[in-house]
């Protein structure tokens, strides 16, 4: 719907703020590709064992000499990867919930413009002037919004095509 109408419904959408405070998360700016690009992988399960290698790098941390790890910041690591992790999934089922009901009012709305392009269609006949001044021309001249003639091929349509009146004379279509 237009923005004014949802404003006038009371029904403006939320802002991206909103939803980020809702689950407890911040947004920053998205990440090039590059940087995306250059982020680790993390293997499968990682996260179940972080707590275990924090214990060992307990005992063992003198002969590792790995000052920069430490115990802490492995279960530190652990503990913000299950929160994010828990509010990715709630996320992504919203997202999910949002883009299926777009796509059933996409539909509803295709059904729609496909019945006015069927019925321009049908009485084009009847009144040349109807597919200008719905400006649906290219529109109406097809069964399938789904998949409108690209631009560069709407000149086949004006074109007037003659068929040869001998089968083994390939026609000018």
């Amino acid at each position: 719907m237009h923005l004014r109408v949802l404003e006038a419904l009371g029904r403006v959408p939320p802002r991206r703020r909103r939803p980020a405070r809702m689950l407890g998360v911040t947004l920053p700016p998205p990440l090039k590709p590059e940087q995306t690009a250059r982020l680790r992988k993390a293997l499968p399960g990682y996260a179940g064992i972080l707590d275990d290698v924090a214990a060992l790098l307990e005992e063992d941390a003198g002969a590792l000499n790995l000052p920069d790890v430490t115990p802490e910041a492995l279960l530190a690591a652990q503990a913000e990867q299950k929160y994010l992790a828990a509010r990715e999934a709630v996320a992504q089922a919203v997202y999910r919930s949002l883009f299926e009901q777009r796509m059933q009012v996409d539909d509803r709305a295709m059904k729609m413009l496909e019945k006015i392009a069927r019925r321009i269609n049908a009485l084009k006949e009847d009144d040349r002037d109807l597919p200008a001044r719905w400006k649906l021309a290219a529109l109406a001249g097809t069964d399938d919004l789904r998949r409108p003639l690209p631009e560069r091929f709407k000149w086949a349509l004006r074109r007037t095509c003659t068929i040869a009146p001998v089968a083994m004379v390939p026609s000018t279509c």
